[in-house]
C-alpha cells in the first residue's frame, strides 16, 4: 500500500514536471505563470491534434480557476475600500453643446488613468457562453483588459458595490442589449451607472444591439417594454421606489441613441473583430498637443466641423491653406483631438514638406510607413518602395473609417502617394491636408478648403494679453504699449506667440526697448519679429538655438541633451529658456520647431557668408559640404 502510494505520488510530481516543462516552453517573459501560451512552441505542442485539444482544455481550466481567483481577491480588495468608491473625474469643460458632444469619448491619455480598459455589460444567460464571452477573450488576446463579471445574481441580491466601481474605473463600457437584458434590475442598474460615467466623466459607451431591434430598446417596446412593465409592478407589489423605472427607462433612451453595432445576419466575428479594432485605437491614442491659450480656437473648430460634414457617409477631403505662421497645424491638432474618436483609425503626418525635402523617393517612403504603422499598428512595417505603399494603403484602408493628417504638404506628389483618389479609403473617411499652396489642393481635386485668416486685432490683443499677463486685457499702464507691439505681428498667431513669450516677466523700460527696436528694424517680415527674441537669448542659448534649428529638430530631446552636454552648452537651463520663449517645444520626447522659426535660425547661419558656406558655423545640407571639402 505504502509503495503503492509512493509510486502514485512520483507519477503525479513527474506528469506535474513534465506540464511545468511545457508551459515554460511556450511562455514568453511578463505572461502569468498559469496563463495558457501565446506562442504555439515546437517543443509545447505536438503535431498530434487529439494531443493538442487535451492539453488546450486543461489551460482553459487553470485559466478559469484563476480568473474565479482574481475575481474573489478584487471582491475582498473592494471589501477592504470600504465601498467599492466611484472614481470621480473632472466634469469636461463647458463650452457649446455641439462640440463638447463630439469632444465625448476622447479620453485617451487623460489624468484618470482607468483600471480597467473595458466594461462589459450583459445579460449572462443571453450571451455568456457566445457572443460576449468571444468578445471577451478576443479583447484579452489583444493585451486588453476586460471587465466580465463571472458570477450571477443570486436571488434577491442587489448589485454589487465592486460592479459599480468597475464601471467608473473603465475607459469604455460595451453594452450587450439582447433579448432578456431589461429583465435583470442588475443590468439595469449597471446601465444607469454607465450613462451617468459617460455624461459626467466622459467615459466612451458603445452599445451592441444583440439580434434585438435598436427601437425596441430606444422606445422600450416589445420585449423590453414588457420587462419594464413587469419590473414596476413588482416594485408597486413590494413598496419600492417607482423612481428607479424611470431611471432604467432614461439609461435605455441614451444609451439606444449612441452609435453602435446592429448584429442580425452579420458573422459575429467580423463585428468582434471591429469592436476590438475600435478598442484598441481608442486606448493606444493620445492627444496631439495643442496650446492651452489660443483664443478662437473654438470657432476654427466649429468651422473645420462644417466642412468635414462628420454625418455623411461620404469620403471626404478638406484642406487647411494659409501661409506660413497663421495656425494651420494647430487648428489641424485640435481638429484631430475632436473628432479621432469617432474613427477606428487616425493618423497624424507631420512634418510632409521637411520629410520630402531631405530626399523625395526616401522621404515619400518614410511618410507611407508612418500613415501605415498608426492606422495598422505595424510599429515594424518596412515597404521596400513607395509604389508598394500606394498598393498597400489602398488594399488595407479602401473598408476602413480612416482620420488622416497630413501637415505641411508642398507637393502634388506627396498627395498621391499618400491619400491618393477618394475610392482608397472606406466609407465615412475624413482626409485633412494643411498646405501654404491652395493651387495644390484645387490640382488634386480638393475643393472643401478652411482658408485661415490672420487674427483681427481685438482677438490679437487678446492672444497677446493672454500669453504674457495669463489674461484676457492687459494692464491699464502697458494697454497702449501692448497695442503697439500687436500692431506689428500683422495677426499672425506664431508672432504673437514668441513676442509675447519674450516680453514676458519683463519691465516697461524693455518694452519701451523692444518696441524702439521694432520701429528700427521692421521690414513687414515676420522675420524681422522673430530676429529680436533670437537677440535676446545669452551667447550659449543662442548657439543651443541654432543647433538645433540646423541639426536637431525631430530628435530625441535626451540625446540632444547628451550632444550639447558634451559641447559644454549647459542645456538643462539654455533648453528651458528655449521652451519658456516658445521657440522649441517637446512633443512625445522630441524637440519641435516651427519652420519658420526653424528657417530663421538658418537664415541667420546663411549671413555669416552667403557665398562661401566653409566660413559659416554650421553646414546641414548635403549641396555644401562639395565646396568645402575643395
Amino acid at each position: 500500500m505504502e509503495g503503492g502510494c509512493s509510486c502514485s505520488c512520483s507519477c503525479r510530481l513527474s506528469s506535474l514536471i513534465r506540464r511545468l516543462c511545457n508551459r515554460l516552453a511556450g511562455r514568453r517573459s511578463g505572461d502569468h505563470p498559469w496563463d495558457p501560451p501565446r506562442s504555439h512552441a515546437a517543443t509545447a505542442w505536438d503535431d498530434d491534434p487529439d494531443r493538442n485539444r487535451l492539453r488546450l482544455n486543461f489551460f482553459a481550466k487553470i485559466r478559469q480557476k484563476n480568473k474565479r481567483r482574481r475575481r474573489r481577491n478584487f471582491y475582498a480588495e473592494d471589501s477592504q475600500r470600504g465601498s467599492g468608491a466611484f472614481v470621480e473625474d473632472e466634469v469636461l469643460q463647458k463650452g457649446e453643446d455641439m462640440m463638447r458632444q463630439d469632444s465625448w469619448g476622447a479620453i485617451g491619455e487623460s489624468s484618470r488613468q482607468g483600471r480597467h480598459d473595458v466594461f462589459l455589460s450583459f445579460r449572462g444567460e443571453d450571451t455568456r457562453n457566445g457572443f460576449t464571452g468571444h468578445l471577451h477573450a478576443a479583447l484579452d488576446q489583444h493585451g486588453i483588459a476586460a471587465f466580465m463579471d463571472d458570477e450571477e445574481l443570486q436571488k434577491g441580491e442587489g448589485i454589487k458595490p465592486a460592479i459599480l466601481g468597475a464601471i467608473g474605473e473603465s475607459r469604455i463600457s460595451i453594452v450587450v442589449f439582447s433579448e432578456n437584458y431589461a429583465s435583470s434590475s442588475w443590468c439595469l442598474d449597471e446601465l444607469v451607472r454607465i450613462v451617468e460615467c459617460r455624461d459626467t466623466m466622459g467615459q466612451i459607451v458603445w452599445p451592441v444591439f444583440y439580434k434585438v431591434d435598436p427601437s425596441e430598446v430606444r422606445n422600450q417596446r416589445g420585449r423590453y417594454g414588457q420587462a419594464l412593465i413587469h419590473r414596476e409592478e413588482r416594485l408597486k407589489s413590494k413598496g419600492g421606489d417607482p423612481e428607479n423605472v424611470k431611471r432604467w427607462r432614461e439609461a435605455l433612451t441614451k444609451a439606444a441613441n449612441i452609435s453602435g453595432w446592429h448584429l442580425v445576419d452579420e458573422r459575429e466575428s467580423n463585428v468582434i473583430q471591429n469592436i476590438v479594432e475600435g478598442v484598441w485605437a481608442q486606448l493606444n491614442r493620445k492627444k496631439l498637443p495643442v496650446p492651452e491659450n489660443m483664443v478662437a480656437m473654438d470657432s476654427h473648430i466649429y468651422r473645420m466641423r462644417a466642412l468635414l460634414d462628420m454625418e455623411s457617409n461620404e469620403v471626404r477631403m478638406v484642406g487647411i491653406c494659409g501661409f506660413g505662421g497663421i495656425g494651420k497645424t494647430t487648428i489641424a491638432k485640435a481638429t484631430y483631438n475632436a473628432f479621432a474618436h469617432k474613427f477606428g483609425c487616425c493618423s497624424f503626418v507631420s512634418d510632409v514638406r521637411e520629410t520630402f525635402k531631405k530626399s523625395a523617393s526616401i522621404g515619400l517612403l518614410q511618410l507611407q510607413e508612418k500613415l501605415i504603422s498608426e492606422v495598422m499598428w505595424d510599429d515594424g512595417l518596412k515597404l521596400g518602395n513607395f509604389h508598394r505603399g500606394m498598393s498597400m494603403i489602398k488594399s488595407r484602408l479602401c473598408k476602413k473609417k480612416v482620420l488622416i493628417v497630413l501637415d505641411d504638404v508642398n507637393d502634388l506628389i506627396q498627395l498621391e502617394t499618400l491619400v491618393g483618389g477618394h475610392d482608397w479609403f472606406g466609407l465615412g473617411s475624413r482626409i485633412i491636408i494643411t498646405t501654404r499652396d491652395e493651387h495644390l489642393l484645387a490640382t488634386h481635386g480638393i475643393e472643401s478648403m478652411y482658408k485661415v485668416q490672420p487674427l483681427d486685432r481685438l482677438t490679437a490683443r487678446m492672444l497677446f494679453s493672454t500669453i504674457v499677463f495669463q489674461n484676457s486685457s492687459p494692464p491699464p499702464d502697458c494697454e497702449e504699449l501692448s497695442n503697439n507691439i500687436v500692431e506689428y505681428t500683422k495677426g499672425l498667431p506664431l508672432a504673437i506667440k514668441i513676442l509675447g513669450s519674450f516680453l514676458r516677466g519683463r519691465s516697461l523700460r524693455e518694452w519701451k526697448s523692444t518696441l524702439d527696436k521694432l520701429n528700427r528694424v521692421f521690414d513687414g517680415k515676420i522675420f524681422s519679429v522673430l530676429s529680436i527674441c533670437f537677440d535676446g537669448l545669452d551667447y550659449y542659448e543662442q548657439d543651443i538655438f541654432l543647433d538645433i534649428a540646423c541639426f536637431f529638430k525631430g530628435e530625441s530631446e535626451s540625446h540632444v541633451r547628451k550632444i550639447l552636454e558634451s559641447c559644454d552648452l549647459n542645456p538643462d537651463v539654455g533648453i528651458d529658456v528655449l521652451i519658456n520663449k516658445s521657440l522649441i517645444t517637446i512633443e512625445h520626447g522630441k524637440i519641435e520647431m516651427h519652420d519658420m522659426i526653424q528657417e530663421m535660425g538658418r537664415e541667420i547661419v546663411r549671413k555669416e557668408s552667403r557665398k562661401e558656406p566653409g566660413e559659416r558655423s554650421r553646414l546641414w545640407s548635403y549641396k555644401d559640404v562639395p565646396s568645402v571639402r575643395t
